[in-house]
Parts: C-alpha cells; sequence; structure tokens
C-alpha cells in the first residue's frame, strides 16, 4: 500500500510500475482518500471506508482527466 501527499504535480506524474496492473496511492492528508493508477495510463479518484456495519466500501469520484485532486479531496470529504 503506498502513502503519499497526493499534489497536482503527484498526480500527473505518478505512473503505474511495469510490473503490476493497478496500484492504489492513498493520501497522507485525508484518510481513505485514495488515487488508483493503472498500466493503461488511466488514474481514478476514489474514497474507501467502513460502513455502519463494519463493511469495506470503496466509491468512485471520478478520473483524474475530469476532477483536480481539489475538487475529487472535497467530493470525498462530502462522501465521508
Amino acid at each position: 500500500m503506498a502513502k503519499a501527499h497526493l499534489t497536482p504535480k503527484f498526480v500527473r506524474e505518478i505512473t503505474c510500475p511495469a510490473d503490476k496492473k493497478r496500484m492504489d496511492v492513498f493520501d497522507t492528508e485525508m484518510v481513505g482518500f485514495l488515487l488508483e493508477v493503472r498500466d493503461s495510463g488511466g488514474k481514478t479518484y476514489h474514497v474507501r471506508y467502513r460502513n455502519q456495519r463494519g463493511t469495506l466500501r470503496q466509491v468512485k469520484i471520478g478520473t483524474a482527466q475530469i476532477l483536480n485532486v481539489g475538487e475529487a479531496r472535497k467530493a470525498a470529504q462530502k462522501l465521508l
């Protein structure tokens, strides 16, 4: 599980390692906020949390092509 402070520059420059299909990078500033990076070059923001029953849930917020990291972080805060 990779962790990093998700900034616009970081999101632009990160790529998926050659030996993996996808990887999740969790934000160090906001618990549960993450960026999924795929080997195809696609990047998607998600929020991961446990519901009232304790079940792990993950909700897609949107792609990094459409949303910047600030917009995605605000959407994640609303979901949490």
